[in-house]
């Protein structure tokens, strides 16, 4: 069964500013929809939440860019909940490191 990924607004918004490079996005989708939509167990750490008993899931993302353009690696981490729904991932939080 793969899981649907519901990107919230806030984080998508943060995306759209950071603006990194469209091969990086396309990548990155890519990632999402093949790992993390097909196998969230395998690809998702438990953190735990400074702010309480919570648990807070985590998607480390290491994108390598070859091209001239924006060579070095890109690095996305998407904090995600279940939806109460169990067949729904939510991205509540992301990061976003370009390269040095």
């Amino acid at each position: 069964m793969k899981y649907a990924i519901v990107f919230e607004e806030r984080v998508l918004d943060n995306l759209v500013e950071w603006a990194p490079p469209e091969s990086v996005l396309d990548e990155l989708e890519r990632r999402v929809e093949e790992q993390l939509a097909a196998n969230p167990v395998q690809y998702l750490t438990r953190l735990t939440s400074p702010q309480g008993p919570s648990v807070v899931m985590q998607y480390n993302c290491p994108i390598l860019q070859r091209s001239p353009e924006t060579p070095g690696l890109h690095h996305f981490l998407l904090r995600v909940i279940y939806d109460e729904d169990e067949k729904t991932l939510r991205v509540w939080d992301m990061r976003y490191y370009p390269p040095a």
